[in-house]
C-alpha cells in the first residue's frame, strides 16, 4: 500500500481551529459499475451513465451514453443523486473531477465521493483539485495510471470549521473564476494574434498593386529544382547537420534549427546536397494542410543538407527568395498547392513537376526586396506579441496552484 501521507505535502503547523483528518473517516465512497455490453436492451435508456472521461474538473451537466433500469439491477452500477462529488480512478483522466448536476449512474473508473457534516463538498471538491498532481504521482506504475478507493480515503486532508470552509469555498470559487475569464480573454487574443500573419499576407498579395504584378511560374525563376538526399537508417547519427521535413516550422519560412539530425555523406553527395542562403526548402511529402510549406535557408544553416522530404528551390538572381518564401505562405499559393497535391493515406504528396508549375505574383525586384522587408518587420512584431501573450497564458494557467496551495495552507 502506497503510503499516502509521505506522498501528499501536508502543512506542519495548521492555523489555530483547523485539524488533519483521514478523509474515509469525514467521507462515504463507492464506485459505479458497467452493464454488459453484450445486452443491448441495458443501454439506450433514460439513466444518464458517466464515464471517467466525462470529468472535466466542472459540473456535469450530460452524457454521451445512457443505461436502463435493467441494465442498473443487473450490474454494479448506482445512481447518485444530483450534487455528487465524483473523481477519476483511472485511464487518461485519472485525478479529474466533476459534481453531478443530475441523477446518473457511472462507471467502474469513477469514485463517488459523499462528504458527512464536517466537510463541505465544495470545499473538498477544491482541496482534491489542488493535491491534483500528487495523485498523479501515485498512479503510475501499473499498465494505466490507476488510484483506487483505498487511496482516496487514506488521503490525509486539513479540516477547519464549517465557517472558515465556507469562507475559503467563496474565496476560491471568486478567484478561480476570475483566473478563468482572464485565462479565456488571453487564450483569444493568442488566437487573434496567430492569425495576423495569415491577414497581413493576405492584405498585400490581395491588393489592388498585386493584381498588376506580373505572373510567372516556379519553373520560370527556379534554377534548381531538386529533391533531398535519402539515406538508410545506419548512415544517421553521425556526420553532417541535416534539413528534416521537421525542421519547416507551419507559421513562418524561418527554420526551427533547434533540433537537427545528423547524416554521413560521402564528398559527392556532400557538395550535391549542400545548402546555400537563400535556398528554398519545401515540404515534398506532409499532412494536407502542411504539404508544399516552405522554409528559407539562413546563414545559420549554410552548409547544411536536406532530406528527401523537402525539394530544394534556387532561384536566379534577379528574384528575392524572402519575398518568395513570404508568397508561399499566402492562400491563393496554399490553394495551388493542395490543388494538384496527392492523397493517400493520411498524407498528401507533391512533386518537382508540380512545384515548377506554381504561379507566382512578381513586381521588380526593388519592390519584392521592400515589400519583403516590410512584411518580415510587421511579423517580427507579431512574433513578440504572441510571445508576451503565450507568457501571460503560461502565468496565468499557474495561478490556480499558487492559490489553492495558499488555501489549504491556511494563507487566504
Amino acid at each position: 500500500m502506497v503510503n499516502v501521507v509521505e506522498k501528499v505535502q501536508v502543512v506542519e503547523n495548521l492555523p489555530k481551529g483547523w485539524k488533519w483528518a483521514r478523509l474515509g473517516d469525514v467521507c462515504n465512497t463507492t464506485s459505479g459499475g458497467t452493464p454488459s455490453r453484450g445486452n443491448a436492451s441495458y443501454y439506450g435508456g433514460g439513466i444518464p451513465w458517466v464515464k471517467s472521461g466525462e470529468l472535466t474538473d466542472g459540473d456535469v451537466f450530460k452524457t454521451s451514453e445512457k443505461i436502463t433500469q435493467e441494465g442498473l439491477n443487473n450490474s454494479s452500477a448506482k445512481l447518485f443523486p444530483s450534487g455528487t462529488l465524483l473523481i477519476a480512478l483511472y485511464g487518461a483522466t485519472v485525478g479529474k473531477l466533476g459534481i453531478l448536476q443530475m441523477e446518473a449512474a457511472t462507471n467502474q473508473a469513477v469514485c463517488a465521493i459523499f462528504p458527512n457534516e464536517l466537510v463541505l463538498k465544495d470545499f473538498l471538491f477544491f482541496h482534491l483539485l489542488s493535491c491534483r498532481e500528487d495523485l498523479l504521482e501515485i498512479s503510475f506504475g501499473g499498465a494505466q495510471p490507476n488510484i483506487s478507493q483505498n487511496i482516496i480515503r487514506d488521503l490525509i486532508i486539513p479540516l477547519p470549521p464549517l465557517p472558515e470552509q465556507k469562507r475559503i469555498v467563496g474565496i476560491l470559487s471568486d478567484r478561480l473564476t476570475a483566473i478563468d475569464k482572464a485565462r479565456i480573454a488571453t487564450e483569444a487574443q493568442l488566437k487573434a494574434a496567430k492569425a495576423l500573419p495569415a491577414a497581413y499576407l493576405r492584405q498585400v498579395f490581395d491588393s489592388p498593386e498585386a493584381q498588376k504584378w506580373k505572373r510567372k511560374k516556379f519553373g520560370d525563376i527556379a534554377l534548381t529544382v531538386q529533391n533531398g538526399v535519402y539515406k538508410s537508417s545506419e548512415y544517421y547519427g553521425h556526420g553532417y547537420p541535416f534539413i528534416r521535413m521537421y525542421n519547416i516550422q507551419n507559421t513562418s519560412w524561418n527554420l526551427n534549427l533547434d533540433t537537427l539530425a545528423q547524416v554521413s555523406l560521402d564528398d559527392h553527395e556532400l557538395e550535391k546536397f549542400r545548402l546555400e542562403v537563400g535556398d528554398l526548402l519545401i515540404s515534398r511529402v506532409n499532412s494536407f494542410e502542411l504539404v508544399g510549406k516552405c522554409g528559407l535557408v539562413s546563414s545559420m544553416a549554410k552548409g547544411y543538407v536536406f532530406e528527401n522530404m523537402l525539394i530544394r528551390v534556387q532561384l536566379i538572381d534577379s528574384i528575392d527568395s524572402l519575398f518568395v518564401a513570404q508568397q508561399m505562405g499566402h492562400c491563393t499559393i496554399r490553394k495551388q498547392v493542395q490543388g494538384v497535391a496527392k492523397q493517400a493515406i493520411g498524407q498528401a504528396s507533391i512533386n518537382s513537376t508540380d512545384i515548377r508549375n506554381i504561379e507566382l505574383m512578381l513586381p521588380s525586384f526593388s519592390e519584392q526586396r521592400t515589400i519583403s522587408a516590410k512584411i518580415n518587420k510587421a511579423l517580427e512584431q507579431v512574433e513578440k506579441l504572441q510571445q508576451s501573450l503565450q507568457s501571460q497564458l503560461t502565468t496565468i494557467n499557474q495561478l490556480p496552484a499558487v492559490i489553492l496551495r495558499q488555501a489549504f495552507n491556511g494563507e487566504l
